[in-house]
């Protein structure tokens, strides 16, 4: 229906050098037809906006101790992906016999995987995006709770975590890749959202 309210109207003015600018800009109101008894003439709807929800970023507060969201999604995405891994490496139907990763040992790979994530998405926004400003304050690199992860940072933190699981357990590298990347989805949809709830993330100035 849009694309019927008609060709866009506009009042321009020239300026000193030949040149023009357009001062204003409506949509034409279509013109008379048999279908169209009637032109419309009320002022165009302005676009319709989303407002940003403003959501506290921080749940609970206890004293000096904030639970977050942001922290929730991170622990909330390592059981889910601790749990689901676990009834899979438990469940011969998926295996065929093949070597894997024992239900057991699963815990440890939710502790390798952690550290890689927290670890290497930290150092990761730490050396990709502001390195100047952590020489200069280095304690603050250890202040998670200000926020600043790299995505990219914790895929290669938990990649050399499973690399040392793979190696400390004699299992194939691969497999347990195959695993954690078969629930990986679930973390990144939890960090989008606690990326929203920040907020963070923002895409550049529109024009």
């Amino acid at each position: 229906r849009l694309a019927r309210i008609g060709a866009i109207l506009a009042i321009r003015r020239r300026i000193a050098g030949g040149g023009e600018t357009i001062l204003f800009a409506a949509a034409r109101p279509p013109a008379l037809t048999s279908c169209n008894a009637r032109r419309i003439t009320a002022t165009p709807m302005p676009a319709l906006l989303l407002p940003y929800p403003l959501i506290d970023p921080v749940l609970v507060q206890l004293g000096p101790l904030a639970i977050r969201w942001y922290a929730l999604a991170y622990i909330a995405g390592l059981i889910a992906g601790w749990w689901l891994i676990r009834r899979i490496v438990a469940d011969d139907r998926y295996w065929s016999g093949a070597v894997r990763p024992t239900a057991e040992s699963v815990d440890d790979l939710l502790v390798y995987c952690a550290l890689g994530a927290v670890i290497g998405g930290r150092l990761g926004n730490v050396l990709f995006y502001d390195p100047g400003y952590y020489l200069e304050h280095p304690l603050e690199i250890f202040m998670l709770w200000r926020g600043g992860m790299a995505y990219h940072g914790g895929m290669i933190g938990v990649f050399v975590g499973v690399l040392l699981f793979a190696r400390r357990y004699r299992v194939p590298w691969l497999t347990v890749l195959d695993l954690a990347c078969l629930v990986a989805p679930i973390g990144i949809f939890l960090g989008r959202i606690a990326n929203f709830i920040k907020p963070e993330l923002w895409g550049r100035p529109t024009d």
